[in-house]
């Protein structure tokens, strides 16, 4: 997430205020290897063309995330049972995966909020694990958690339609990052 008034990065501003104690204690410890994350936004919309239509979407979405209900109990253990939490050790950032399209979506149900997004397999080689990885954040930028969407054997110019279950409060959510990696055949 970059803060525009500043142009500062969370990475940066991390870095700068001691990251590595502070990525180790919030579970995100970066390498050289890290996947490359993209930013997302909680109030995407396709309509931008028109602007009032995206106020009046934006203000929608902001109010459908005030106003979300937390999960009960049991919508809470099948999240958590749906849920991929652990990432696989041996994926890494693959040219040939293109992330298409990701959004946050505020589901009925146990899902509660999820990213969906299209993951498309542009190479002429089957990826045998696609994985989307999502860093969601509070209003702090503190890390609420990781969790993750995982498919097999993706096939040379196939899409893959993914959605990724988080585990956060919808209303504690402020923003995520998103990243595809994959393990090749």
């Amino acid at each position: 997430m970059t803060d525009r008034a500043t142009g500062t990065t969370r990475r940066g501003f991390v870095a700068v205020c001691g990251g590595g104690v502070v990525a180790v204690l919030g579970g995100c410890a970066e390498t050289s290897s890290s996947p490359p994350y993209q930013d997302g936004q909680l109030n995407q919309t396709n309509q931008t063309n028109q602007t009032n239509q995206t106020n009046q979407t934006n203000q929608t979405n902001q109010t459908n995330q005030t106003n979300a209900t937390e999960r009960t109990a049991q919508q809470t253990t099948a999240a958590e049972a749906a849920a991929i939490t652990e990432p696989t050790t041996n994926a890494v950032p693959l040219d040939s995966l293109v992330l298409e399209s990701h959004e946050y979506v505020l589901t009925q149900g146990y899902k509660g909020p999820v990213v969906q997004g299209t993951v498309v397999n542009t190479g002429s080689e089957v990826v045998r694990t696609v994985e989307v990885r999502v860093r969601v954040y509070n209003a702090t930028g503190a890390q609420l958690g990781l969790c993750i969407a995982r498919t097999s054997d993706l096939a040379a110019g196939n899409a893959w339609q993914f959605e990724v279950i988080l585990l956060a409060s919808p209303s504690d959510i402020a923003d995520y990052e998103i990243a595809v990696l994959g393990v090749p055949d």
